[in-house]
């Protein structure tokens, strides 16, 4: 049912869902980099 009514907002839950897919890899892009960051700058000062 639920699948029926959303087909009539289909381009609009399409963009909503682009969107949140390009906020993801945003956020885990960022994770990556706090990650690789914060390991660089232990190895850096433990050296």
């Amino acid at each position: 049912m639920m699948y029926g009514a959303g087909q009539v907002h289909e381009p609009r839950s399409l963009g909503r869902r682009m969107g949140d897919s390009v906020i993801a890899a945003v956020c885990t892009g960022l994770m990556a980099v706090l990650c690789i960051g914060m390991l660089w700058a232990m190895s850096h000062v433990g050296q």
